[in-house]
């Protein structure tokens, strides 16, 4: 057994044909990947967001910005949907801005 915890979802076995063990999620803090990027783009590390997913980045960005019963977005369809689905999830209000743009 590899010892990963299950309440994370980690694999409890140790990675088949591999030689290191993946069991573990890497660093949640990703900081060798954001010195990386800093070097590459002149940044420094505290500047580079990287998130798991656009939910999560969305999901961050609303907890900073918005209060709850306060505050509302704006949304225009078609769009993601999680535009909609966190403000409502987390009691943020929404506004529906309906475009006569048509998609094709």
């Amino acid at each position: 057994m590899g010892g990963g915890f299950l309440d994370a979802n980690e694999n409890p076995f140790a990675s088949v044909g591999q030689e290191e063990n993946y069991t573990r999620y890497p660093d949640p803090l990703q900081k060798a990947v954001k010195e990386a990027l800093a070097q590459q783009t002149g940044l420094s590390p505290a500047q580079i967001f990287l998130g798991n997913g656009s939910d999560e980045g969305i999901d961050l960005l609303l907890r900073i910005f918005c209060q709850p019963g306060k505050d509302k977005i704006l949304i225009m369809p078609p769009t993601y949907g999680m535009y909609q689905s966190a403000p409502t999830s987390m009691k943020w209000g929404y506004a529906v801005c309906r475009s006569n743009l048509i998609f094709r």
